[in-house]
Order: C-alpha cells, then sequence, then structure tokens
C-alpha cells in the first residue's frame, strides 16, 4: 500500500520549522556575516510560495518569473514587462499543482517555446502544461500518477534519439525511487515510468550529467532519507542505468548540481544538506570518469540549505556559489578565489528573509547584472532582488493589491439597501474585496477591502450573530478560517478566527448541524496529509465557535460539500465530492446534533468530481445531487430514492 502524504508531510514540516518559532541558533551560524533588516513584503500573490524560475515564457527576449506556491495549489507567471516595476499581473495556469514542489520550464515538445514541468507531490502527480505560444498554455496534460510525494524533475536526452526525456524522483517513505520517461515522439508524449534505482531513500534532488565523460546524460540524486549522494551511470547511452556509486554520506542531503567547478573540463558536484548545522560541499570529478574526491567544504555551520546556483557572481571568468540558507534567513555567495575550488567565506547578498525555499539568478531588468528572483513560503510573497552585487541593491514589487486571481464570488445583500452586493476571494491578492451595488442595476462600486487573507480562495455569506445582516464566512488556503462582522454601516469587522490550521483548505459552508437554530460551519481540507471534514459549533448564536469536531480524516481530497436533508428526517446531512478519490460520499446527520456517519460511498465514471450541487431533479420532492466531472469534461447527477439511497450518476 502507497502513503502518499508521507514525503509531502516531511517537505511541510521541515519548511514550516520557522513558523513554529524553532529557529535554533541560526542569527550567529554564518561567521562574519552583517545581516540586515529583512526586506519589505514585495508581493503577496503566492499562498506558500515554494519554487520560483526564470525563463523567457512568450518569446520576447526577456526573463518572466515562474511561480509555483503550496498552500493554494498554483502554478503561474509574472511577464517580464520592463516598467519599472518591471512585472506585469500573474497568469495563473494551474490550481490542481495538490502539494507542489516545482514548475520547471522546458521545450519538451520541440516546437521552440518553453513549456513547464510540475511536480504535484500532494497527489503522486507528474503533469505538463504546454506553452501554446506568446505565454498562453495549455490545461494540465498528464504524464504519470506514481510519482510518490515527488520532489523533483529535470529534463535531457536519456536514450540519445534527440528529444527531451524526463528524470523524476519519487520521496515517499514506502516508495522512494529514482525513475524515468521516455519521450517517445520528441512532442511530449511520455512512455510510462522506468526504474532507475529503489536503493533510496527520500531523494529530494535529480540531476542528469555526462559525469563519466563518454557523452551520455547520467543520473546523480540525493537523498534526504539516507543521506547520499549518488551518481548512476548510463551504460548503453539509451538509458540502461548501472548500479549505485555513492561518493559519500552527507546528512540531510537534499540539493545537488553539477558543474565544472575546477575548470578542469569535467562535472563535478556541488552538494547541500537540509539538516543543522549543515554543510555546503563539492565533490571533485578526479579523472572525468567519474571517480570522485572526498566532499570539500564551501561553507560550514549553515542551518539547512534549500536551493544552489552556480554563476560567475564576481564577473572573474570563473564559477561562484550562491546559495540560501533557510532557517538563518540569509541568501549568500561564496566567491571561487582561484577558479579551481577554493572557497572563501560566505558573504551575505540577502539577509533577514522568512523562509524562503528557492531562489533563480538572471538579468531580469536586461542590465547586464545579475538579478535575484525568491519566494517566501511562510509570508506568502514572492520577490526579486535587483542588481544583487551592489550594495545599495533593493527589493523590487512584483504586484500590489488590486482583484487579481478572484477565485470564487458570492452575492448578498451587504449594505441593507434592498439589493445584492458582490463580494470576493482573490487568491492572486490574497484579498477579500466586497463591491457595492451602488444603484440597484448591476453598477457596482470600485472594490472595498474586508481583509488581507493569505491565500483568499473561498467565500460565502451566513447570519451568524442573529442580527439580521449576512456576515462573510473565508477561507484562505494557508490555513484560515475565518468570519468577518457585517457591522451598521456597510462596514465589516475584523478578523474572527475559527482556525488556522487548516492548510490547504479550499472550501468552507454554513449550515445548523445541531438544530440548535444558528449557523455553525463545515470546512473541508482536500489534500494530504492533513485532508480533513470538520465543523466548528457556533456555541452560544452569537458567532463564538468551538473547536474543530472531526467528520472524516479518511478521505484524500475532500472539497465541495452540498448540504440538505437527504433523508428527510428534519435534520441536515451533506454530500462531499472527494476529488482523487472519484466519490461522492453521503454523510448523514445521525443524532441531528452533529453526529455523522458515512451512508453511501457513491463511485463516479471519471476522475475528478466537482461542484457538488443538491436540489429536487426529478420533481419527486425529494433532494437529488448534480456534480461535474473534471477529467470527463460532463456533468452529472444522482436520483435519491426518497430515504436518502442514491443511484448511479447519470450523464447530463
Amino acid at each position: 500500500m502507497n502513503y502518499p502524504n508521507r514525503g509531502l508531510a516531511r517537505t511541510v514540516n521541515r519548511l514550516h520549522r520557522a513558523r513554529a518559532g524553532e529557529w535554533l541558533e541560526s542569527r550567529r551560524i554564518l561567521a562574519g556575516l552583517v545581516l540586515h533588516e529583512e526586506p519589505p513584503v514585495v508581493a503577496s500573490d503566492a499562498a506558500g510560495a515554494r519554487d520560483v524560475r526564470l525563463a523567457d515564457l512568450d518569446g520576447d527576449g526577456d526573463l518572466d518569473l515562474v511561480v509555483a506556491s503550496l498552500y493554494d495549489n498554483r502554478v503561474g507567471w509574472y511577464e517580464n514587462i520592463a516598467t519599472p516595476t518591471q512585472f506585469g499581473r500573474y497568469h495563473l495556469l494551474s490550481d490542481k499543482a495538490f502539494g507542489v514542489a516545482m514548475a520547471v520550464p522546458e521545450d519538451v515538445d520541440d516546437d521552440g517555446d518553453l513549456d513547464l514541468l510540475v511536480v504535484a507531490g500532494g497527489v503522486n502527480r507528474l503533469y505538463l502544461l504546454e506553452n501554446l505560444g506568446s505565454g498562453n498554455f495549455s490545461r494540465e496534460q498528464p504524464i504519470s500518477d506514481s510519482v510518490f510525494a515527488g520532489e523533483s524533475v529535470v529534463a535531457g536526452d536519456v536514450d540519445g534519439d534527440g528529444d527531451l526525456d524526463l528524470v523524476t524522483t519519487s520521496s515517499d517513505i514506502y516508495d522512494s525511487d529514482v525513475s524515468w520517461f521516455e519521450n517517445l515522439d520528441g512532442h511530449g508524449t511520455f512512455a510510462t515510468q522506468q526504474l532507475i534505482t529503489a536503493e533510496v531513500e527520500q531523494p529530494t534532488a535529480a540531476i542528469l550529467a555526462d559525469l563519466d565523460g563518454d557523452g551520455d546524460l547520467d543520473v546523480a540524486s540525493a537523498s534526504y532519507g539516507d543521506n547520499k549522494i549518488a551518481w548512476y551511470p548510463n551504460l548503453d547511452g539509451a538509458g540502461t542505468f548501472g548500479n549505485p556509486r555513492v561518493l559519500s554520506d552527507l546528512e540531510g542531503a537534499n540539493e545537488l548540481v553539477a558543474v565544472d567547478i575546477d575548470g578542469d573540463q569535467d562535472l563535478d558536484l556541488v552538494a547541500g544538506a537540509f539538516a543543522y548545522p549543515s554543510d555546503l560541499v563539492w565533490y571533485e570529478n578526479t579523472n572525468g570518469q567519474g571517480n570522485f574526491a572526498s566532499a570539500q567544504i564551501i561553507a560550514t555551520g549553515l542551518n539547512s540549505v534549500e536551493s544552489i546556483a552556480i554563476v560567475d557572481y564576481d564577473g572573474d571568468q570563473d564559477l561562484d556559489v550562491v546559495a540560501h540558507s533557510v532557517f538563518d534567513g540569509v541568501i549568500f555567495w561564496c566567491e571561487n578565489t582561484d577558479g579551481q575550488g577554493t572557497f572563501g567565506e560566505a558573504q551575505p547578498i540577502l539577509a533577514g528573509l522568512s523562509v524562503s525555499p528557492s531562489l533563480a539568478i538572471g538579468d531580469i531588468d536586461g542590465n547586464g547584472t545579475l538579478d535575484i528572483a525568491y519566494a517566501s513560503l511562510t509570508q506568502d510573497y514572492v520577490g526579486w532582488f535587483a542588481d544583487a552585487r551592489t550594495s545599495t541593491a533593493q527589493p523590487e514589487t512584483i504586484s500590489e493589491l488590486g482583484i487579481l486571481g478572484p477565485d470564487a464570488v458570492a452575492t448578498f445583500d451587504a449594505d441593507e439597501d434592498g439589493d445584492l452586493d458582490a463580494v470576493v476571494a482573490a487568491v492572486e491578492d490574497n484579498a477579500i474585496v466586497w463591491f457595492e451595488n451602488v444603484d440597484g442595476d448591476g453598477s457596482f462600486s470600485e472594490g472595498i477591502l474586508v481583509d488581507v487573507l493569505a491565500g483568499a480562495i473561498y467565500v460565502t455569506p451566513a447570519d451568524f450573530n442573529a442580527d439580521g445582516r449576512d456576515d462573510i464566512l473565508a477561507v484562505g488556503a494557508a490555513g484560515t478560517l475565518a468570519w468577518y462582522e457585517n457591522l451598521p454601516g456597510a462596514d465589516f469587522g475584523p478578523r474572527q478566527m475559527l482556525s488556522d490550521s487548516l492548510q490547504g483548505s479550499e472550501f468552507a459552508t454554513a449550515m445548523d448541524v445541531d438544530g440548535d437554530g444558528d449557523f455553525d460551519v463545515i470546512a473541508t481540507v482536500n489534500y494530504e496529509p492533513n485532508a480533513q471534514i470538520v465543523w466548528y459549533e457556533n456555541t452560544d448564536g452569537q458567532g463564538t465557535f468551538g473547536g474543530a469536531h472531526i467528520v472524516d480524516e479518511q478521505l484524500t481530497s475532500p472539497r465541495e460539500v452540498a448540504v440538505a436533508d437527504f433523508d428527510q428526517d428534519n435534520d441536515l446531512d451533506f454530500a462531499v465530492a472527494s476529488l482523487f478519490d472519484n466519490q461522492i460520499v453521503i454523510f448523514t446527520n445521525e443524532d441531528g446534533k452533529g453526529q455523522f456517519e458515512i451512508a453511501q460511498v457513491i463511485p463516479t465514471t471519471q476522475d475528478i468530481p466537482v461542484d457538488v450541487e443538491a436540489g429536487d431533479i426529478d420533481g419527486d420532492g425529494d433532494i437529488d445531487l448534480t456534480f461535474m466531472e473534471f477529467s470527463g469534461n460532463s456533468a452529472a447527477w444522482i436520483a435519491n430514492d426518497g430515504s436518502g439511497t442514491f443511484g448511479e450518476p447519470t450523464t447530463i
């Protein structure tokens, strides 16, 4: 049996140490560094920004910014528009990247533009976003659903046929491997997974490089679970790999780059570790044939390295190392002082950062100097640092609060004037915004900010304090479930928390769970490792909520909920669409007070049932269900026999 959540849980937990205050002694670890003030938040469009890449997606000759964000399951990009702020609005490409690890730009279909390869470790998926030209992308095209707790993907010509194949790592503690996928036609049609090695525990990085100098691409990996750096020779140039060749133990091995550090025309290896304390090291390829010397220290005493870049940082014609020590909050560089792999002390570039698991280096503004783009997981932003080698470098804004990325909208009479206003959850701006219907005929005001909420992804109205005015219930994918009181005078009060620990939640609704005449709240978290259904009691009818009551923790991806009295016993039941279980599940309220039991599991005919709704479809006086099937591009309904027992889905 596979447990795909275990590897992702490890990743999320280790990246969350800063949220829990486990900074250890990080402020004194990098000897000799003067830490600067943390830069201001430069963008707030990515809930749990985890991976950033620089690439020319629209083919206009400059570097755009690709962002993968963990808490809102999103992959998107910012166009480089060469204005003073440099980047335009955010373009959402996918919101199905559950537990996303990275989005890698590569031209896998050989049409001259850069596509994106997405690793969604939370659901074991690897998929392609095809660039159709000028930065217009296709929907998600599945490659595999067997990359268990996937952490990385890299592209290269494994089998020597002139196209780009893929190498992946599965880091689940029960299903760890390094594998490859053949590009069958050169246009992005991939074969099934081929195993390179299973003699590895929780690999987090894999690379393709000709390590033995025989003209084909070998594979190397860094594995966190067994503290190992190893490489695998491509024996025939066609993708037949030899046994692992272990370089050395490196506690918490996490990052790996192949590069000619010492200028002798062969490829060495640079490695980092996710541990405290940890070292940044390099291994010399002594004969150009894959015989590696023992580790040589580049920097020591670090607090978990999560990203490494190799560039000529000081412009002296050799390769230096830029890296990020996650819990030190420092992006630093080490000078290759002689061009042969002798490194100077670590020097800070940007300090005082919150947890930033990814960086990318390139000439963003086209002025001939190196800039740095970076992501903040815990503070939910992405940004870039212009002319990073100068002492006067300053962070630059990528985007400002607007109404970008509206993910949910609801209508209600917010200002009690008899017409319907609108409230929007804008996930790309992390904002809850409402719009007044100023004339009752659909002319709306500009947006009025209710709250800045990380990963704002869902809103719905309900009167939680029984004052006759509908309040707002909101979900933030970064973990927040909260409500906002509708005050007299068309104003909304401050955030009132129900929970701050529902990471990955995308849905909540109000219903009288316990039959006491007020609105309680039911919420879902729809990806592992936190997948669950919970409800919160409105204890006094005034919006004071108790702790979470667990309804279910077995479904892997519950999302939308439809509420109704399905069994006609005068209390409210609910149906939930569980995306990757491919099921609609009926929960009946057994005692009318919130004791729920599974009454029926209804398999769906296609992958990913979404948007379940309740209503009397056939006019027989009981409540039926409708839902959409994402993979099948269809809608269906399910008849209720009147007692809460449902038949088979019927395609509409």
